[in-house]
C-alpha cells in the first residue's frame, strides 16, 4: 500500500513535532549546556520543519481528497482537538507551562485546532453545503 504525498507529508510531519517535543522534553533536563543548547537548537529545527512539512500535507490533501473525505477528516480531527486533548489534560491534571518545555504543546494545540478547521472548511466548500 502507498501513501499519498499528503498524506507523506503529514506522517513527516508529526514524526518531525513529535521529536521535537522530546528534544524541547530533554532540553529542560539538568544536563551539561553544550547538550542542553544542541537539544535546543534539534528542537527548533524539528518543530519548525514538522509545522510546515504538517501544513504541506494538508494542503496537498485538501486538493487530492474528495468532499465527503475531507468533512470525515475534519470532524476526526476537530473532535481530537476539541474533545480528547482537552478531556485528557482535565483527567490528568496535566497543566501546560509556557517557561517549560510542555508550553510548546500549547502552541501546537491551536495549529492542530486551525488545520481540524481549514480542512473542514474546504470539505464544506467542496461538497456545496
Amino acid at each position: 500500500m502507498t501513501l499519498s504525498r499528503g498524506k507523506l507529508f503529514i506522517r513527516f510531519g508529526s514524526y518531525s513535532i513529535a521529536f521535537g517535543v522530546l528534544c524541547a522534553w530533554a532540553s529542560d533536563r539538568r544536563l551539561s549546556s553544550p547538550l542542553s543548547e544542541i537539544f535546543v537548537a534539534l528542537m527548533f529545527i524539528l518543530v519548525v520543519l514538522g509545522i510546515l512539512a504538517l501544513s504541506a500535507g494538508c494542503v496537498v490533501f485538501c486538493v487530492k481528497e474528495t468532499g465527503r473525505q475531507l468533512l470525515r477528516t475534519g470532524a476526526i480531527f476537530s473532535g481530537v482537538a476539541l474533545i480528547v486533548i482537552p478531556a485528557a489534560t482535565s483527567l490528568t491534571h496535566f497543566e501546560p507551562n509556557v517557561h517549560e518545555w510542555t508550553g510548546i504543546l500549547f502552541f501546537l494545540w491551536l495549529l492542530f485546532c486551525f488545520l481540524a478547521l481549514a480542512i473542514l472548511l474546504v470539505g464544506f466548500l467542496r461538497n456545496g453545503i
